[in-house]
């Protein structure tokens, strides 16, 4: 039976070697297929349910709109 696995931390390294645990957050990998010029995003998440996650949806949307990724909002409008 395979059993999907919880994730209990997410390290990072940092280039000082310095390193930092993150026991409740989540993270995005990115594969991209030059051949076929297409990416998946697989996402990574630590101890995030529910209110949580929404959290990080519109975080990640406000992010999107602070570097205009979704154009001039005010002119659909």
């Amino acid at each position: 039976m395979n059993q999907e696995k919880d994730i209990d931390k997410i390290v990072l390294h940092y280039t000082d070697g310095s390193t930092k645990e993150v026991r409740k957050g989540f993270i995005a990998g990115i594969t991209e297929n030059e051949l076929e010029e297409t990416s998946e995003a697989t996402f990574y998440m630590a101890h995030i349910s529910g209110k949580d996650l929404a959290t990080v949806v519109y975080a990640v949307m406000q992010l999107g709109i602070k570097l205009n990724l979704f154009g001039d909002l005010e002119e659909s409008e």
